[in-house]
């Protein structure tokens, strides 16, 4: 398929959120990677949205979506999901797409897993 068609494996989706442009995958607005979580370490810490992290909170950090973004975030082995926003930047490791809080990884069932596979969407 010619690049720019629907369907084509370069097409992107442009969402607005709160002025900014972000992309993300398809036509959905949704993506597929995998999550990590952070937790106590950081807990209180100020992130460069202002705010201070707290592990207890339904947060992500993404390295492009504007703060304040909603996701729901669904973990593809048990279909389990929750909506986090985005308050954060990350995650460091390169492989990843999402760093949750401790309590949203909790909520899908991954705190012993450590990095599990999601799929999110903007809402």
């Amino acid at each position: 398929m010619a690049e720019g068609r629907p369907g084509a494996a370069s097409e992107r989706r442009k969402w607005i959120c709160d002025g900014y442009a972000a992309r993300i995958g398809s036509a959905l607005g949704c993506e597929i990677g995998k999550a990590s979580f952070y937790g106590k370490g950081f807990h209180g810490r100020t992130t460069p949205s202002g705010e201070a992290f707290d592990a207890q909170a339904l947060t992500a950090a993404h390295r492009t979506l504007p703060f304040g973004t909603v996701l729901r975030v669904e973990r593809l082995s048990n279909g389990r999901s929750i909506r986090v926003r985005v308050n954060d930047r990350g995650p460091q490791a390169r492989n990843r797409a999402l760093d949750l809080s401790k309590a949203a990884m909790k909520r899908l069932g991954g705190v012993s897993d450590g990095v599990v596979r999601v799929r999110y969407c903007v809402e």
